[in-house]
């Protein structure tokens, strides 16, 4: 991926050159620009934070692993809360646009509001670890009336996890940062993975749900079969992320020969 891999030396180089006070509001200002849709890695970000950690302060780099976790945290939640305040502010606009009011219809809306209702919680905390997905998710959430607490109380438990996992990552790789990325990377693309084949199956329950509503004289022969399925499909999902993180490549992160970055004095 040349675009990812150019992206996350542009950023690499950008952070580094900072120090103090500056890295930290580097930091804080790409994971704002991330929350709002910008083409840019958040993982990457947190990585380079505790990699400036590591550094310490006396070689260009920060004096607090914790500050930067704050940082991170507090990075992500604002990006976030912007945009689920721009889908409040302006997603029913959408609708009563001439051009965009042709997909964005009034009964989707309503159908929208009433998905995020009963789904929303999951919704903010599954696509907050889905590059790609996040910021459209969380737009639509805010056009679609969910609470602004509801919102940021579940978007906070899931940033509780990723922000400070991948500032820990970056301070524990050191010196050899590039391993920490090609982990993330790694993690991304079977956390995409399982969300690609989760929301299959969602959808095959939906459609055989709605066969089930229009031939009422078999209920029992079509309401057992999607949850075995989806607990199939979730079994499926964690094996495939186990054998491709832990067994499939145990030995990855040793064999890839890290160009190291010691603390230049």
């Amino acid at each position: 991926m040349p675009l990812f891999a150019a992206t996350q030396g542009l950023l690499f180089r950008l952070l580094l050159h900072l120090s103090g006070t500056a890295s930290y509001l580097g930091v804080f200002v790409v994971l704002v620009l991330c929350g709002l849709g910008l083409p840019l890695p958040e993982d990457v970000a947190l990585i380079i934070g505790g990699y400036l950690a590591y550094l310490g302060p006396d070689h260009n780099g920060v004096s607090s692993l914790a500050v930067m976790m704050m940082t991170g945290l507090a990075g992500i939640l604002v990006g976030d809360s912007i945009i689920f305040r721009a889908g409040r502010r302006y997603g029913n606009r959408l609708s009563d646009s001439a051009w965009f009011g042709r997909i964005v219809t009034p009964e989707k809306l309503e159908r929208s509001r009433a998905f995020f209702e009963l789904h929303g919680e999951k919704v903010v905390i599954v696509t907050r670890f889905i590059p790609g997905v996040r910021a459209v998710s969380y737009f639509t959430a805010g056009a679609s009336a969910m609470p602004y607490w509801r919102f940021l109380l579940f978007d906070a438990v899931a940033a509780c996890v990723s922000a400070p996992l991948w500032v820990l990552t970056g301070h524990y790789f050191g010196g050899h940062v590039e391993v920490a990325f090609q982990y993330a990377r790694r993690v991304q693309g079977s956390i995409l993975c399982v969300a690609v084949v989760t929301a299959a199956i969602f959808a095959l329950y939906r459609w055989r749900a709605m066969r089930a509503a229009m031939a009422p004289t078999q209920p029992e022969k079509t309401s057992k079969a999607p949850n075995r399925l989806m607990l199939a499909a979730a079994l499926l999902g964690a094996a495939y992320v186990t054998h491709h993180l832990l067994v499939r490549r145990p030995g990855a992160l040793g064999r890839t020969p890290p160009v190291a970055h010691p603390r230049v004095p």
